[in-house]
């Protein structure tokens, strides 16, 4: 698509080193904080993680495809973090190098393409029984983020369904949140940056995360459009603002 890539090397502490993968649409205005958008490449050894997280890739690469043609104000990084699954190490070599320049929004992928006909697993909670929709959390702090996606889907991408959850800084380890604590944005929440994570629910939903069933046989490729279409066109108003 015409960008510049770079791979930026960390060490593991276990003598061995991983990368993330970054690639740069440049905004008209650079002194702008830029809009990132970041998906985790790896996957738990020997499984296929078509899902977890080939989806998010996948996405992530569409949007760069489809950004790489049109003018924008914001600068948009698009990041493929390394070592996710071990305790987001890349994203926390992101957050070491680049602390003190705070992203606009991050947008993270991760597991955005199985839906099920239910999962009475967790709908004590309040979350609807069909696992047909996408979930968008975020923190308190990101609440206007978070409500402006869920206008994006409303406007451009109707058929899709979405449930929107805004965590308060006080329930970070409330069991009922469990799994919007488990991704690389949640470095960023720590160092009260804004960030916004998009997900199926993971392991609250899909009966092979982490397994080898992970398969692109039981990605729902519609629901996984519409996720990667809502999520450019709020990339792209967020990055034109």
């Amino acid at each position: 698509c015409g960008y510049d890539i770079f791979e930026d090397p960390f060490e593991t502490g276990h003598g061995g080193y991983s990368c993330n993968l970054y690639a740069m649409k440049k905004g008209t205005d650079t002194a702008k904080a830029p809009v990132i958008v970041s998906a985790h490449w790896d996957t738990p050894k020997g499984y296929p993680g078509a899902d977890d997280n080939a989806s998010g890739c996948s996405a992530l690469l569409a949007i760069a495809r489809v950004l790489s043609d049109v003018t924008i104000e914001r600068t948009v990084v698009f990041v493929m973090f390394g070592l996710e699954e071990v305790g987001y190490l890349g994203a926390y070599a992101h957050m070491k190098r680049f602390k003190d320049a705070p992203p606009h929004i991050l947008v993270n992928l991760d597991g955005i393409a199985y839906t099920s006909p239910s999962s009475p697993d967790y709908n004590m909670f309040g979350i609807p029984e069909k696992n047909d929709f996408i979930m968008i959390a975020g923190m308190r702090r990101d609440r206007d983020f978070a409500l402006l996606f869920c206008d994006v889907i409303d406007q451009f991408v109707p058929d899709l369904p979405y449930y929107c959850v805004i965590e308060d800084e006080d329930l970070v380890n409330n069991p009922i949140v469990k799994h919007l604590q488990s991704s690389d944005h949640v470095v960023f929440w720590e160092n009260r940056q804004h960030a916004l994570f998009i997900t199926d629910t993971g392991p609250l939903r899909h009966p092979y995360y982490h397994s080898s069933e992970d398969l692109v046989l039981y990605i729902n490729f519609e629901f996984f459009r519409n996720v990667t279409a809502a999520t450019a066109a709020f990339v792209y108003l967020e990055a034109m603002h």
